[in-house]
């Protein structure tokens, strides 16, 4: 019995099988070009099917359920009635052994609908009339009322047949779902339709903008053909992205040419800069020598020039202007041109750069100032004259001992400019055999590691100590390497600058 109940859902699973085999068409058909261009509508597609079936089903399933309760509480509403209005005539029947009677009864209860057969039972005798089905029925048993409380009369079976309501459960499931899937089908077209004409075809609109979209021509923005809608919808705001996303790759890429343009105007201004640096330093007899700058940028603000006047007088000059990059650069460069050219004050320190002072006032603005250091090297007398512009110390170092050499003197600036004739003055040193001058820029002392720690003066003077026995090559590789070894992966934060001058040669009595 339990089995018969679920006998609906056998119709609903021969339809699930139709539906299957529909989508197994399906599949063939999405083998097809059409499907190979639009595999969105189709999978749309199979969605709105897909979903709209599961909703018809388990509401096929309710109403069908809903249909067979129904039915079943009809079927037992009449078994039910047999008994109230059938009960007493038949114990009545029996008790007078009036078989006639029995059989036009049991007639007359076979004629109800769906029953199939009656059986009555008594001590005595039994009378069936109909056929006792085997299979999907439901059965119902009552005892016949007594005529006295002495004797009972016996009892009433009754056996009704399913068939007719699995029949009609069967019909209805098939009705049910028949037209809804027609219904599901034309509506799923009709929602398709709709989607490829407001959604689909734009779409493709984009997606063949983007495929011509050239990075070289960004003047065309994307339109659809639709009308505007108020207030605008998804697809408005996918087309503003667009236009937007255009105008930003217009602008980047004009900000990437401008830069590159930039960037190529840098490095051929530092290929100039560097062009402009002493490239083979002069052979001076008794002396070797080592000079290199390494800007913390494509154009640097430091400055140094060997200048071999004569057979007798060699210029040292080194200088590093306030701040990197370009601005300094010019100042730098300025700076050099206007002390090449005066050829005729290079052997005086002090004369050249009271000239030099009275030039540059003119080109330095207020946030800006640059040092110096000037020395004159005379190469028959082993003497250095020297002057400062508020540079760095230049560092002598004989045997064990570091002599700093600093005469007073302001900065290069607007703010010293009046002043720095009356303090800038010149000194003069004997170089020895063996020593050792370091002319340096402060991004030398300044680089900074991880840490934020300076590389330091101490540092280098200590370096300068253990390894001034060196040749001057020697110690130049050996400070960039220590250097740049503290510095690890932290950047160069500075410009770097440094000549080293080293006599290697004693002269002889009378020299």
């Amino acid at each position: 019995m339990l089995k018969n109940l679920f006998y609906p859902l056998f119709a609903i699973k021969r339809v699930i099988q139709l539906r299957f085999q529909g989508y197994m068409m399906f599949k063939l058909i999405t083998r097809s070009k059409y499907y190979r261009n639009y595999p969105l509508t189709f999978r749309l597609l199979v969605y709105i099917l897909l979903c709209s079936s599961l909703v018809t089903l388990f509401a096929t399933i309710f109403q069908v359920a809903v249909d067979y309760s129904k039915d079943m509480k009809s079927l037992k509403t009449r078994l039910h009635e047999i008994e109230i209005t059938h009960s007493k005539t038949i114990s009545l029947s029996v008790w007078n052994f009036d078989d006639k009677q029995i059989e036009n009864l049991m007639d007359g209860v076979l004629m109800l609908p769906d029953i199939e057969y009656i059986e009555i039972r008594t001590d005595i005798k039994q009378y069936s009339a109909g056929k006792k089905p085997t299979e999907n029925f439901l059965s119902y048993e009552f005892d016949l009322p007594a005529i006295n409380d002495k004797y009972k009369t016996g009892s009433v079976f009754i056996a009704a047949s399913l068939e007719n309501i699995f029949q009609r459960m069967t019909e209805r499931v098939v009705i049910i779902l028949g037209s809804q899937a027609i219904k599901t089908f034309i509506v799923s077209f009709f929602i398709l339709f709709i989607i490829r004409c407001l959604i689909i075809r734009h779409l493709n609109t984009m997606a063949e903008f983007a495929r011509c979209l050239d990075l070289k021509k960004l003047d065309r923005f994307l339109e659809l053909d639709r009308k505007k809608t108020e207030p605008k919808d998804e697809l408005d705001r996918v087309v503003e992205a667009i236009n937007q996303m255009i105008k930003n790759l217009s602008k980047a890429t004009r900000e990437i040419e401008t830069k590159a343009r930039l960037q190529g105007e840098l490095n051929a201004a530092a290929i100039i800069q560097q062009a402009c640096t002493p490239g083979t330093l002069p052979t001076l007899d008794s002396f070797e020598m080592a000079a290199e700058f390494y800007p913390a940028r494509e154009m640097s603000g430091d400055y140094f020039d060997i200048i071999k006047i004569d057979n007798r007088y060699v210029v040292f000059v080194i200088a590093d202007v306030s701040g990197k990059g370009v601005s300094a650069a010019m100042y730098a460069n300025i700076t050099r041109v206007l002390l090449r050219d005066k050829e005729i004050l290079q052997p005086s320190p002090v004369k050249l750069l009271t000239s030099l002072n009275h030039s540059l006032k003119k080109e330095f603005h207020s946030n800006h100032f640059l040092t110096m250091s000037y020395m004159v090297l005379d190469l028959k007398n082993f003497l250095i004259t020297y002057a400062s512009a508020g540079h760095e110390p230049l560092i002598l170092i004989r045997e064990k001992e570091v002599i700093f050499l600093k005469p007073r003197g302001y900065p290069f600036s607007e703010l010293h400019a009046n002043l720095f004739d009356e303090r800038i003055c010149q000194e003069t040193a004997k170089i020895q055999a063996g020593d050792l001058l370091f002319l340096y820029t402060d991004g030398l002392t300044d680089a900074e590691n991880e840490k934020g720690e300076m590389f330091g003066e101490d540092r280098l003077y200590q370096t300068l100590l253990d390894f001034h026995h060196l040749s001057a090559s020697e110690i130049h590789e050996l400070i960039i390497n220590k250097v740049q070894e503290f510095r690890g992966t932290a950047q160069q934060n500075d410009d770097i600058t440094m000549i080293i001058l080293k006599r290697i040669y004693q002269p002889k009595k009378g020299e």
